[in-house]
């Protein structure tokens, strides 16, 4: 609902997608999200805790301005704070399961590292000068390990959505 894609990208709950139509984008990655989650309910995911949820909570209320800010996003969108708390517990659902179920990627070799390195020099740069390979070569291996596990979710929550039945109503 457009109401889901209003919080949600008000108070940073999803960062939001390139888009030249970031409704639709928003609203894709809200229908991924429900997806997995239905996919995390199948399976025995510990629970966060209160105080993980007040952390991230906390880093919410900060990132739109204070209490004060968080209040009016939550009146002018209807959402309450145990939705947003709902919303946080969902999350660091998530965040479990796919830590669980990704493990890890296939492990990048040397040449891989290498040729990530070369194509993302100017990524690797500590204070406007760029590092050497030796020097970068621990962060551009956890870089490229990183992005090859995030190909493996995404071709994953690709299948989700190709299973399921999703109806989108013009508005």
């Amino acid at each position: 609902m457009r109401s889901d894609v209003r919080i949600f990208v008000a108070l940073g709950l999803i960062e939001p997608p390139e888009s030249t139509d970031l409704t639709a984008a928003v609203l894709t990655a809200l229908i991924e999200r429900r997806l997995i989650l239905e996919e995390v309910a199948r399976y025995v995911v510990e629970a966060p805790s209160p105080d993980e949820v007040d952390v991230c909570l906390a880093r919410i209320v900060a990132r739109v301005g204070g209490p004060v800010d968080l209040n009016k996003v939550l009146l002018a969108t209807g959402f309450t704070g145990e939705d947003l708390r709902e919303v946080i517990r969902d999350d660091l659902l998530i965040e479990r399961y796919l830590a669980r179920r990704f493990v890890s990627a296939r492990q990048p070799d040397d040449v891989d590292v290498a040729t990530y390195f070369r194509d993302h020099v100017d990524e690797f740069r500590v204070d406007g000068v760029p590092q050497s390979f030796d020097s970068a070569q621990e962060e551009v291996r956890r870089r490229l390990s990183e992005q090859l596990r995030q190909e493996l979710i995404d071709d994953w929550v690709a299948s989700l959505m190709v299973r399921a039945d999703v109806i989108r109503v013009a508005p």
